[in-house]
């Protein structure tokens, strides 16, 4: 599995000396970077500290143990003056592309430089291999230094699949989106991706983490493909309908397909929260015309921030130069998709997700009456009333015989797209009233849900 490499000092502060191998009729175990006084040093890879301090040859340094999942191997770093400098001792841990130290001249040293060794396994004396070619293709520091210095005013993460090189534990981010499957295709990276987006969850290291799937006219085949994948859901997952038209490939209202898809991952996850959808204006427009109340959804829209119904973060890169001054991508995948949850924590964006602690004033589950119903109640309420010609009377005029629900195959719609039925001859038409107009739609949305919990 690939993993996450970063030179010991940043581009533009080092000039490589002395290399790997004789010198002066002895062995040099190591590739010198000669570098100014104090200039920061990072780690090459994530690991623990296993040795630090005073060392024979060095005056001090530190010695990193890098687990298989990290790269596997050991790296030493010599020569600085107080190896204690940025707080690390026996144990800890470090990420990839960490600042762990400063450039001195300490021990047996002709002047200020970096003595930098590779093990290929654990530490042993006379095991060192040549850095250089282990270093080829390494990032440099300033990556994550660039993604670092954003400033923490919104939710940004990565949307990532099979089109990158798989995650590992230098992701910046306490949030990720990784893609399960394309209608039935399995996407190259999802075991790998999977795998540590829970074990990150379990680390606190994520707060949540979204899988996303892209819909397929054979919706049922498609969220199979994905429980399949999944198996057991993870409590702090996600699960987002990547809906595109693709070119042309899908076309016309798809919202019976949609809504079904829907239906079944909500019920599965057991929290329709917890359904989210990924598009763009034109194909959320088309393809979905009659969603669900209260999706959320994230909206593709590349160097512009719309507002749109439901939207809870955008898309705002393909990686291809529409950040505006945020980053481009992250690593280990360089220039890739990004997201951002506009002002809102990761915390936050979890609880709107129904993941975490609860959004104030909305209950979870499958069979909640929610203020996001309730505005859709009072939006519907208006456009009927509007059609009656004398509203007042309206308003007054007291229900009689209870109109049939919707016919079978309008139920699973959103009830905005059910249009008021003609009262049959010789039968008196039921005008819509702010009492009766409420009950039927509580009612329909509940019997919708499938829940004989009654509003309240």
């Amino acid at each position: 599995m690939p993993v996450s490499r970063y030179m010991p000092l940043k581009a533009g502060t080092y000039h490589l000396s002395s290399p790997f191998g004789p010198r002066d009729r002895r062995m040099h175990w190591g590739q010198d970077f000669a570098a100014n006084d104090g200039t920061p040093i990072y780690a090459a890879q994530a690991g623990s500290v296993q040795y630090i301090g005073a060392a024979q040859g060095f005056g001090q340094w530190i010695v990193v143990d890098h687990p298989a999942p990290a790269g596997g191997g050991t790296t030493v770093y010599g020569h600085m003056w107080d190896a204690f400098a940025t707080g690390l001792k026996p144990g800890s841990s470090v990420t990839a592309g960490q600042h762990i130290a400063y450039v001195g001249s300490n021990g047996q040293s002709s002047g200020p430089h970096l003595h930098f060794e590779v093990h290929p396994t654990v530490w042993r004396a006379g095991s060192q291999i040549d850095p250089l070619p282990w270093l080829a293709g390494a990032l440099d520091p300033e990556t994550l230094l660039t993604v670092a210095a954003v400033p923490v005013t919104d939710t940004l993460y990565a949307d990532v699949s099979e089109w990158q090189r798989p995650v590992d534990d230098s992701y910046p981010y306490r949030v990720i989106a990784i893609r399960s499957n394309d209608g039935t295709y399995r996407d190259k990276n999802w075991a790998s991706n999977y795998a540590w987006c829970k074990r990150r969850c379990d680390e606190n290291a994520l707060v949540f983490f979204i899988v996303y799937f892209v819909w397929r006219q054979n919706w049922q085949q498609t969220v199979d493909t994905l429980k399949n994948l999944v198996g057991q859901p993870h409590p702090r997952m996600a699960v987002m309908i990547d809906v595109e038209s693709w070119q042309g490939q899908i076309i016309g209202n798809q919202s019976d397909g949609l809504n079904n898809a829907y239906r079944a991952i909500a019920d599965w996850l057991g929290d329709r929260r917890r359904v989210i959808a990924y598009g763009n204006r034109g194909d959320m427009n088309s393809l979905w015309p009659y969603k669900p109340v209260g999706l959320r959804i994230v909206l593709a829209s590349y160097g512009s921030n719309p507002g749109y119904p439901g939207k809870i973060a955008h898309q705002y890169t393909n990686g291809e130069g529409y950040g505006g001054g945020l980053p481009e991508g992250c690593p280990p995948f360089g220039k890739c998709c990004m997201d951002s949850a506009d002002g809102l924590t990761p915390e936050q964006y979890a609880a709107a997700c129904g993941i975490g602690a609860a959004v104030e004033g909305e209950p979870g589950g499958n069979d909640v009456f929610t203020n996001d119903d309730r505005v859709m109640l009072a939006a519907v309420y208006k456009v009927l009333l509007n059609t009656v010609p004398n509203r007042a009377a309206a308003v007054e005029a007291k229900p009689t015989k209870k109109q049939p629900g919707p016919e079978p195959s309008q139920r699973g719609r959103p009830l905005h797209s059910v249009r008021p039925r003609p009262a049959p001859q010789g039968r008196r038409e039921r005008r819509p009233t702010a009492t009766n107009m409420t009950e039927d739609f509580s009612k329909s949305l509940i019997e919708r849900r499938g829940s004989t919990r009654k509003p309240g």
